[in-house]
C-alpha cells in the first residue's frame, strides 16, 4: 500500500487466462467490424493460447455464456462475435446453443407519396490458406471468410413531412431486447461525400437517437460500418408537402436492429 508495484509493459501472453479472456472479447468485437480473419488470428498469436487457440476461444464463449455476461447487450454482442469467429473456421462450444441464433425484426414500412409536384431551389454552395507470424512453433491456420460480419439489420420503419424537421433523418440503434443502445458508429454516403457519427449525443431523444440534416436533391446510403449492410434503398430527398399545403423535404426514420 505504501509504494506499490506498477505493471507496465505487460505483453499478452503474460496475462491470466480472465484477462486473456477480455483480450479476446475486444479482438473479436474488432474482427466483427473489419472482417479481416488474418487480422483477427495474427493478434491470437500474441496472446500464446496453445496449440488450438481457436478452440481456445470456443471455450472462452461457453465460459462467457454460462455466466451473467450475457445478461446485457455487450456481454451478448461479444459472445455472438465470438461464435461467428470460431464456427467459421469449424469450431464449436457450449455456447452455440446456450446463445440462440438471432431473429430479424420485420418492420412496417410507411410511405407518404407527395401529392403534388414541386421545385426547391439548389441548396447552397474456413480450408488452411495461410501461417501467421508466431512467437510459438505452432502455426495458426485459419480459413478466410467471405464478408464483414454484421450484428445489425437496418430498415426504413417510416417517413413523415414537416416543416420544421425538413430534410431530417432520424436513426435509432437497438438490441434484441428491444432497448436502446448508445456509442454506435453511423455512416451515411452521398455522391461526393460521406458523414459518420455516433448515437447518444442527443440523450435527451435517446440513448440510441442520431439524426442527420440532408440536402435537396441528393440520396443517402445509410449503413453501420462493419456493422451491418446498407439499407436496401438509398434516402431521396425529395419535395412532399404537409397536410397543410406547406412545402418540405421527406423526412425518414430509420432503425438498426441488433441481431
Amino acid at each position: 500500500m505504501i509504494s506499490p508495484v506498477v505493471e507496465v509493459d505487460t505483453r499478452p501472453e503474460q496475462l491470466s487466462y480472465e484477462e486473456k479472456s477480455q483480450y479476446v472479447v475486444a479482438i473479436m468485437l474488432a474482427y466483427s467490424y473489419h472482417g479481416d480473419v488474418i487480422r483477427a488470428g495474427g493478434a491470437l498469436t500474441a496472446l500464446d493460447l496453445g496449440v488450438d487457440p481457436i478452440q481456445i476461444v470456443a471455450d472462452m464463449a461457453c465460459d462467457l455464456a454460462r455466466t451473467g455476461y450475457v445478461d446485457g447487450s455487450a456481454g451478448l454482442r461479444a459472445v455472438r462475435a465470438m461464435r461467428s469467429f470460431y464456427q467459421s473456421q469449424g469450431r464449436t462450444s457450449c455456447a452455440d446453443t446456450i446463445i440462440p441464433d438471432p431473429q430479424t425484426v420485420p418492420l412496417e414500412i410507411t410511405v407518404i407519396v407527395p401529392t403534388a409536384t414541386a421545385t426547391l431551389p439548389p441548396p447552397p454552395t474456413k480450408t488452411p490458406s495461410g501461417d501467421f507470424p508466431t512467437p510459438t512453433s505452432n502455426p495458426l491456420s485459419l480459413t478466410p471468410t467471405s464478408s464483414t460480419v454484421g450484428n445489425f439489420f437496418g430498415d426504413v420503419s417510416g417517413t413523415f413531412c414537416d416543416v420544421e424537421l425538413s430534410g431530417t433523418i432520424e436513426i435509432r440503434v437497438v438490441d434484441g431486447a428491444g432497448l436502446e443502445i448508445g456509442g454506435e458508429t453511423v455512416r451515411l454516403a452521398w455522391e461526393g461525400g460521406r458523414s459518420d457519427f455516433l448515437t447518444g449525443l442527443k440523450p435527451e431523444r435517446g440513448e440510441g437517437f442520431a439524426d442527420f440534416q440532408m440536402e435537396a436533391g441528393l440520396s443517402y446510403v445509410v449503413s453501420m460500418p462493419g456493422q451491418s449492410d446498407p439499407l436496401r434503398n438509398p434516402l431521396a430527398a425529395e419535395p412532399c408537402f404537409t397536410e397543410f399545403g406547406e412545402e418540405a423535404i421527406t423526412s425518414y426514420r430509420v432503425v438498426f436492429f441488433q441481431q
